[in-house]
């Protein structure tokens, strides 16, 4: 439960996911302001990789999305089936690397002023065909309120035709980084970094860079979190994001926290080494580490907004 989508409930049932090898399948279904429902059925070897295939389907409605200075409202429909590869492990990465199909049907996209020229292709629905492959490793204590280790993410997509509408063929390339670094018993700093690049004369506004929000991937798969921004602002073709938080721990479970991230987006690499248009946020954050959860509230301020923003949640993140 949070102010960004008021409740939300996650139901999850699983037939032989604990097993080592084998068949399984599992229905995840999120009840919210954006819902969805995912079917995932994978088989398991004990030495080899496992085989997957899966179809999600979810609908996000979204009051305010900012283009520069635009402001839009967007809504749309996703349905995707992939299959792929999974458990391949390499150093410390858990990889998988497939093939999937995306349909993307958006049911609004109304602007309250005119919107700037970001390379973006407004196509009301399509079926983009593609391949990826990511690695994600995650090293920390803790979720939520982490005292060692690291979380690091590397993403790449190459989306290659469309089966309603003929489209350029476009990358993406994503790398994500977080640690922890401890100043004595009450005091933890966390940095963190986020690239996110897209190579390709023009981008179907699905796949398009986007910052803001609580929790990154929340209304489209690719966004990043950024304090003080309390909805979502769609960015150039080349992004890039870096924060530190500053937390101290009060008590066994409470805390507070200096937030502050800094971005920067442009349309190329030459102008985004310019530094013309870099962006930052700052914030406040209190939490409590309880048993149904974090319990979190921050206010924050960001260039991109100029106002400031409030975020409330009880729960875990989903």
């Amino acid at each position: 439960m949070d102010t960004e989508e008021i409740i939300s409930l996650l139901v999850n049932v699983g037939l032989n996911v604990h097993s080592v090898r084998g068949h399984a399948f599992e229905l995840t279904g999120k009840i919210s302001m954006n819902p969805q429902v995912k079917l995932h059925y994978y088989y398991k070897t004990i030495k080899g990789p496992a085989i997957n295939a899966a179809f999600s389907s979810r609908y996000v409605d979204k009051s305010k999305f900012y283009f520069g200075d635009g402001e839009m409202n967007l809504s749309y429909s996703n349905n995707r089936f992939e299959t792929y590869l999974s458990n391949i492990k390499w150093i410390n990465l858990d990889l998988n690397m497939g093939v999937r199909a995306d349909a993307y049907r958006l049911g609004s996209l109304l602007a309250s002023s005119e919107v700037p020229e970001l390379g973006l292709d407004d196509a009301s629905r399509n079926i983009f065909l593609g391949a990826f492959f990511n690695g994600h490793a995650d090293t920390f204590d803790n979720g939520y309120f982490p005292t060692k280790g690291f979380n690091i993410g590397v993403d790449y997509s190459w989306v290659f035709g469309g089966l309603v509408d003929k489209i350029d063929a476009f990358h993406s390339v994503r790398f994500d980084f977080k640690t922890v670094a401890n100043l004595g018993h009450k005091v933890t700093v966390l940095p963190s970094a986020n690239l996110r690049f897209l190579f390709g004369n023009s981008t179907p506004i699905a796949y398009a860079n986007a910052v803001g929000g609580s929790l990154s991937g929340r209304y489209l798969d690719q966004q990043l979190s950024f304090i003080g921004v309390p909805n979502a602002v769609v960015m150039q073709k080349y992004l890039a994001t870096a924060g530190v938080d500053l937390r101290v721990r009060l008590t066994k479970n409470n805390y507070v926290a200096a937030l502050l991230d800094f971005g920067d987006s442009a349309s190329s690499f030459k102008d985004m080494a310019k530094g013309d248009s870099m962006f930052l946020g700052a914030g406040l954050e209190y939490s409590y580490n309880s048993v149904i959860g974090p319990v979190r509230a921050n206010i924050g301020w960001s260039t991109l907004t100029r106002s400031l923003g409030a975020y409330v949640g009880v729960g875990f993140d989903f």
